[in-house]
């Protein structure tokens, strides 16, 4: 997600605040992941399911 999509949210000045959402998204994703918190894994699954091209 961060190299395929990512950059095609952050091309569009439109697109940027969305690329900032899915940055959080990302970065609480991988704190989850870390930490062992399954809950907040299938939270973010859920919300990063959301973006598309």
């Amino acid at each position: 997600m961060r190299d395929e999509i990512l950059p095609e949210y952050d091309a569009f000045p439109s697109g940027r605040f969305a690329a900032a959402m899915m940055r959080k998204d990302l970065d609480d994703a991988a704190k989850a992941m870390a930490e062992g918190n399954v809950a907040e894994m299938a939270r973010c699954y859920q919300s990063l399911k959301e973006y598309s091209l």
